[in-house]
């Protein structure tokens, strides 16, 4: 180490001598390089590589007050928490893939329908889907009743229109019977105004025109507006057969 430590200065012998041999080239080298930044010294650490007593490596908080730990002094392990935790859930998987495999407590059948991505059928569950089922029906009925009031909407319709058809044929009746009434007062004018002419006329003369009428009806109307005792004298001058069927007309 002696030695060692002499060789350096060595060294500096010369480069003493060379200093003192060139002065002028090394102040000329110095004029043309710039003078480097001194780097902050680095702390001397112990023979074993560590750093000295007292003072934390940089970067690091000092650790026990920056003293050595006692002698037979051993660190914690880390990690214990979390083989532990790895432990448990191995486990835990092997319980649940022999449930499982084994069937055990319907595990197979809650693993199917967690695998369908379908819920576990609970009470709950079933009294949903009995609801939805009841709602499902009331819709149903909801729907046929709509159906229903649909056909008897129509089936309105269709009888508004026969009674829309009825009022027509109603008031082409009523059309018909006010133009049968002018009809009928227009001849019951005419039959009276024959009726004076035959009740004016000799009784004779009278049965013999209407004896030749072919219309009963005709014959039943004019002796209606004439007198009783006209029409009988006359009735009494017709043939029997024919007085029969005017007497009949008259009675209907």
């Amino acid at each position: 180490m002696a030695e060692a430590k002499k060789k350096p200065n060595n060294a500096a012998d010369n480069s003493g001598e060379n200093k003192t041999d060139k002065p002028e080239a090394k102040q000329k080298s110095a004029a043309k390089k710039p003078q480097k930044a001194k780097k902050p010294a680095k702390a001397k650490r112990s023979p074993q590589g560590r750093p000295p007593q007292g003072r934390p490596p940089q970067g690091r908080p000092p650790q026990n007050g920056g003293r050595r730990p006692p002698p037979g002094y051993k660190k914690k392990k880390k990690g214990g928490f979390s083989v532990a935790l790895n432990f448990i859930l191995i486990i835990g998987i092997l319980a649940v893939g022999s449930m499982i495999y084994y069937d055990v407590m319907g595990a197979k059948d809650y693993a199917n329908q967690l695998l369908d991505l379908q819920p576990p059928i609970t009470a709950s569950s079933v009294e949903l889907a009995e609801k939805e089922d009841a709602i499902r029906m009331v819709e149903l009925d909801v729907e046929n009743k709509e159906d229903e009031i649909i056909d008897l909407e129509d089936e309105i319709d269709v009888i508004n229109q026969e009674l829309s058809d009825a009022n027509d044929e109603i008031d082409d009746l009523k059309d018909k019977l006010a133009h049968s009434e002018e009809e009928v007062a227009v001849k019951v004018d005419y039959f009276e105004k024959v009726a004076k002419l035959y009740e004016e006329m000799d009784t004779k003369k009278a049965v013999g025109i209407i004896s030749k009428m072919e219309n009963i009806s005709d014959i039943v109307n004019i002796l209606g507006n004439m007198s009783s005792e006209k029409a009988a004298a006359i009735l009494a001058g017709l043939k029997a057969d024919l007085a029969t069927q005017i007497t009949a007309e008259m009675i209907n």
